[in-house]
């Protein structure tokens, strides 16, 4: 309180206002069809996941990024437990200055459990949750062009 009056800003008046602007925000607006497929080769900043299909299976319903990521995962791992379970020594799965995989949790800033046996990182964009998602199909032999992803909300307006 005392370094806010020392600037002269008034806390209050900014929080107030940022309240009021995102109240008046109708998130209903930005949702988009469901049934609509994109490719892994879109830019998907700005946008929420509804779901995921691989070679014209059923389509896997998701809320976040994150989980498309780790359902993806769960799917590849059971083709081909040991391969999957191989991406930890694999130096092509990982990011540029950290593991993608491992079965050390500590060595994940936010691991999230595959099948109870390795961590995948989870603290990715969306974008890089995609790149994560053709890396691995990439291994796995698929097509990039076969796994199909659909939206729920397109919040790029918002963001302009």
């Amino acid at each position: 309180e005392d370094i806010m009056n020392h600037l002269e800003i008034d806390s209050n008046e900014d929080n107030t206002n940022i309240n009021e602007e995102n109240l008046k925000i109708d998130y209903s607006k930005y949702t988009v069809e469901t049934d609509v497929e994109h490719s892994l080769y879109e830019d998907f900043t700005h946008k929420r996941p509804f779901g995921f299909r691989i070679n014209k299976n059923q389509i896997i319903e998701v809320n976040t990024w994150q989980e498309m990521l780790l359902k993806t995962c769960e799917l590849l791992m059971a083709i081909d437990e040991e391969k999957f379970l191989g991406f930890e020594f694999d130096v092509s799965m990982n990011g540029k200055s950290r593991k993608y995989f491992s079965r050390n949790s500590d060595l994940i800033k936010f691991p999230k459990s595959v099948g109870g046996k390795i961590f995948v990182e989870t603290n990715l964009s969306s974008n890089g949750v995609r790149n994560l998602i053709i890396k691995l199909l990439k291994k796995y032999e698929f097509k990039i062009n076969e796994y199909k992803i659909y939206l729920r909300a397109d919040y790029s307006e918002l963001n302009k």
